[in-house]
């Protein structure tokens, strides 16, 4: 059996909505500030200089296990220089406007699925890239 089977079936069984959703949110922050540190060429000891925090405390942060609050998020922010968090309000003033959606794609292992081709239209950070459907 799969390891992510494994997750889903325990979700199913034990989780709650909550925690599922906490843990969700969680690794997308770490995801960002991880792909953020990528890009600005840092190291976790630059970013904790950069927020005035220990290397084992930001190691503790970018863990995935430590609860992040928002003036930690707010910190984490300005100092890479990005936003990790965005409210539906928020998302709308700066995406809102646009003809461009975001759509989120993954392979599923040993399936065959056709998908409709798009063309990329926006930047070209792996994890984060914009299409539009092709005409």
């Amino acid at each position: 059996m799969e390891y992510n089977n494994i997750i889903n079936e325990f979700w199913e069984a034990h989780g709650d909505p909550e925690t599922e959703r906490f843990v969700d949110l969680s690794m997308d922050i770490i995801n960002e500030i991880h792909n953020a540190l990528e890009k600005k060429g840092w190291s976790q000891k630059d970013l904790a200089t950069a927020v005035g925090k220990s290397p084992g405390e930001i190691s503790k942060w970018v863990s995935g296990l430590h609860n992040l609050t928002l003036k930690s998020i707010v910190k984490l922010e300005a100092a890479l220089d990005t936003n990790l968090l965005f409210t539906e309000t928020t998302a709308k003033e700066k995406f809102g406007h646009s003809e461009h959606k975001m759509i989120f794609v993954a392979t599923i292992p040993n399936h065959h699925h056709h998908l409709p081709e798009y063309k990329e239209v926006g930047e070209k950070n792996p994890l984060k890239v914009v299409y539009q459907k092709a005409s």
